[in-house]
């Protein structure tokens, strides 16, 4: 017993108990004030929507207030170059899609390097629906849109050339080929209004558009991605006109530049679990959205790959910012 009792007195003494310790008393990293979460687009559109599913859960979570600031414009990059230049302290975050990740990047000089950026994880994903005014009797398929397209002049309203919405009409003008005619807004809002009204033929719709479809505001004609949406079983896919054609849309956390492994492995945490509970799922799916929880190291990957993928097409298009 003696010799046992000295062996732990020079244990303690050398330190050897120390990393055991402090283990012990480690704790996941909070926030040591309100965490303000920065938005590309304003209400109306899925980013917003999402925003107010996950609010009041976030913030039980993160044990500070979540507040959510929209800051639209430029297709996204006005928020993502506010993020940019935050500090990562982990009370700045924001969610962003492809186009100020992935796009934009490749079309302009822009004030911050994604690269630098901090992933934290992808969140969910989700499709387009190529949509008109509901008594346009002339366009009902995708055969008649890229028809039409070859002998009159056919506008589609975007959120701004640089962004995936944009994007999904360059792809069809490549794949079909079609010759649609690009108008942007400043937000889905705008942009599914001018479609709406008949300022633009057809509109890329996000999944604000569901509802709009339901109520016979809009009609669809098909959807973007690769198998049919769930809730409209009977609209087809572009892709079963134009084989292999498909855009996903999807939104995923990012975080400052040098923003801490600690705050990083805390937000993936908490996504994890909301995107696990049944009540936020099934809202989640009302939107539209799918949830798509993954690592830090997948969204990078996710990031990588279609930047590659939208570089081959702005150079095939010749996509360019006027």
């Amino acid at each position: 017993m003696k010799l046992a009792l000295t062996k732990l007195a020079i244990c303690v003494a050398t330190g050897c108990l120390v990393p055991a310790l402090s283990h012990a008393t480690d704790k996941p990293w909070k926030p040591d004030g309100p965490v303000t979460l920065i938005l590309g687009y304003g209400a109306g559109g899925g980013h917003y929507a999402l925003s107010q599913v996950l609010q009041e859960r976030m913030s039980q979570e993160l044990g500070q207030p979540l507040i959510v600031m929209p800051k639209p414009g430029a297709g996204g990059l006005i928020a993502t170059e506010f993020v940019a230049n935050a500090k990562p302290d982990g009370r700045t975050i924001t969610w962003s899609g492809p186009g100020v990740l992935t796009i934009w990047p490749l079309l302009k000089p822009i004030s911050y390097d994604p690269l630098r950026l901090t992933p934290v994880n992808l969140m969910v994903q989700m499709g387009y629906m190529l949509v008109t005014q509901p008594d346009n009797k002339d366009l009902n398929t995708v055969k008649d849109v890229i028809e039409a397209s070859k002998v009159r002049d056919v506008t589609y309203s975007s959120v701004g050339i640089g962004t995936s919405n944009s994007m999904t009409g360059h792809l069809l003008n490549a794949m079909a080929p079609s010759q649609l005619r690009e108008i942007g807004y400043k937000g889905g809002g705008p942009a599914l209004m001018s479609t709406m009204g008949g300022e633009t033929t057809l509109g890329f719709g996000d999944t604000a558009t569901h509802e709009l479809i339901s109520a016979g505001r809009l009609k669809a004609i098909a959807t973007t991605t690769k198998n049919r949406e769930s809730r409209f079983p009977d609209v087809p896919t572009i892709a079963e006109t134009v084989p292999g054609y498909e855009v996903t849309n999807w939104l995923g956390v990012i975080a400052p530049p040098d923003t801490p492994k600690a705050i990083v492995d805390r937000y993936q945490e908490i996504f994890s679990k909301l995107f696990s509970e049944p009540d936020i799922v099934e809202k989640v799916k009302q939107l539209g959205m799918t949830p798509s929880v993954g690592t830090a190291a997948e969204f990078t990957d996710l990031i990588k790959s279609e930047t590659v993928m939208w570089s081959k097409l702005i150079k095939e298009q010749n996509i360019k910012v006027q």
